[in-house]
């Protein structure tokens, strides 16, 4: 069950429950999450920041869309995202969280009417040279505050790429000299491997976060 609180900065403006929703209301301003299943969210009309009001044990995952059941990591980093500590609701409209912890947690929404920019990144690592192989090969480690992908084929030899999960020649062709870019709105957060149908290839990456 969600424990829902208001979704504004003024703490008399109370939800009211409607139809067959069960609303339970502790306090202005704050809900629980549960521990380990999407959860839909009360509404926003404003972007949120929230800030765990108790120990937080695991992130909180947000996404526009509820990601049926799956919750492993590669499923999370790929469909949804995390900012670490807290959460943070971008645009108003519904949403749905996953809380990865056993234990249940309490947030607090700290500001309402604040614009919360997610788009672009602060920071890039131009990471080295990666060489790969006939072998699976990792590229890229998982990045849960990745906001930017830019892989690019620096070699002679054709790179197959695959995201989440191991190289095989069926992955993404990446030829000589080519590149492949991943902008906020549809990229890969998890892991990110390539391999080679004969020869030593070369990859540089581009991260931002």
């Amino acid at each position: 069950m969600i424990v829902t609180g208001v979704v504004c900065c003024d703490a008399k403006q109370l939800p009211t429950a409607s139809g067959s929703a069960k609303v339970e209301l502790i306090r202005p301003n704050k809900f629980h999450f549960s521990s380990r299943i999407w959860q839909k969210l009360p509404y926003f009309p404003r972007a949120a920041i929230l800030e765990a009001t108790g120990t937080q044990a695991g992130r909180i995952w947000i996404a526009p869309f509820q990601p049926g059941l799956a919750t492993s990591a590669t499923t999370l980093f790929a469909s949804a995202y995390s900012v670490g500590y807290g959460a943070i609701i971008p645009a108003p409209g519904e949403w749905f969280a996953y809380y990865d912890s056993a234990d249940t947690l309490e947030v607090s929404i700290k500001e309402t009417a604040c614009t919360v920019p997610l788009n672009g990144y602060s920071a890039a690592t131009h990471g080295t040279p990666v060489s790969v192989t006939t072998a699976d090969t990792s590229i890229l480690a998982a990045n849960n505050a990745r906001r930017y992908l830019c892989i690019v084929n620096d070699g002679t030899v054709t790179v197959y790429v695959m995201f989440g999960a191991a190289a095989t020649v069926s992955g993404i062709p990446l030829y000589p000299g080519g590149s492949y870019e991943m902008l906020e709105h549809e990229l890969h957060r998890g892991t990110v491997r390539g391999i080679t149908a004969a020869g030593t290839g070369t990859i540089n990456v581009l991260e931002g976060v």
